[in-house]
């Protein structure tokens, strides 16, 4: 193809412990259900 190209926007987050390691990481996830798996997670890890 012609011209430049491009990835995007790659949408994450990334859950870090206390001890510093990534707890969870999510890639491809939409802004949506980024705040609602965050909180499921940590609701999980903290039962």
């Amino acid at each position: 193809m012609y011209g430049k190209s491009y990835m995007g926007i790659l949408r994450g987050h990334a859950i870090i412990g206390p001890d510093g390691t990534i707890e969870d990481l999510r890639v491809k996830i939409s802004p949506e259900e980024s705040v609602e798996e965050a909180v499921k997670f940590i609701d999980a890890q903290a039962a």
